[in-house]
């Protein structure tokens, strides 16, 4: 036998058991752009408003990931075997989603600065969750080539979930060019992910109703 058709004898759970690690560090690293500013005479109060950007950041980001973690999950559950460059996808999409605490500490600093620093925090952000996604799909389609997911699977089912991962970024990518002209319009787009995401359920309905 090829060498190279040998599947390489990795445990599946201890994978999942990684990701999961890696991404409660990611998440909870999030948190730790939020604190009150060592030097400040302001009363507490008025530094504690002063953090609303920080705040925001945090909310937005910690929602996020979270939703990174189950479409991750939504996909595991259908992937019953694995080898060497599956492995290396999902360390691709891994260092992303560690990279998340970087881009969201630009947003809460120099997002409510000036409209320039504004433009650049959330493009930074917004294409780092974007390769967050698009790496999670790039680990899905190497998944499906290689047969590496249930036999059971339909390909009109691993179609959707496909798509369905390529919803978040393309809207992440969106909002990039949006903020290219309106700093300030582009957070708004992610409001679109909603309508997206229900019209992508919609259209593959029947494949979603089969049996997995």
């Amino acid at each position: 036998m090829d060498p190279k058709e040998i599947l390489d004898p990795y445990d599946a759970s201890s994978i999942a058991a990684l990701s999961d690690g890696i991404f409660g560090v990611a998440l909870t690293l999030l948190v730790l752009d939020v604190h009150l500013p060592g030097t400040s005479t302001d009363h507490l109060a008025r530094q504690l408003l002063s953090l609303w950007p920080r705040f925001y950041s945090f909310g937005l980001s910690f929602a996020v990931v979270a939703a990174y973690w189950v479409a991750y999950h939504r996909l595991l559950a259908h992937i019953v075997a694995y080898d060497r460059p599956l492995l290396l996808r999902n360390f691709a999409f891994l260092a992303f989603v560690v990279l998340t605490p970087f881009p969201t500490s630009l947003v809460g600093e120099g997002y409510f600065v000036t409209q320039g620093d504004a433009r650049v925090a959330w493009i930074v952000y917004a294409g780092t969750l974007a390769l967050v996604g698009l790496t999670l799909a790039w680990l899905w389609q190497c998944a499906t080539a290689r047969n590496l997911t249930n036999p059971k699977l339909t390909p009109s089912a691993a179609e959707y979930l496909l798509i369905r991962t390529l919803v978040s970024p393309l809207i992440f990518v969106l909002s990039m060019g949006v903020a290219a002209t309106s700093a300030p319009l582009a957070p708004w787009t992610l409001v679109l992910l909603i309508p997206a995401q229900a019209l992508v359920a919609q259209r593959y309905a029947q494949a979603i109703a089969r049996p997995r």
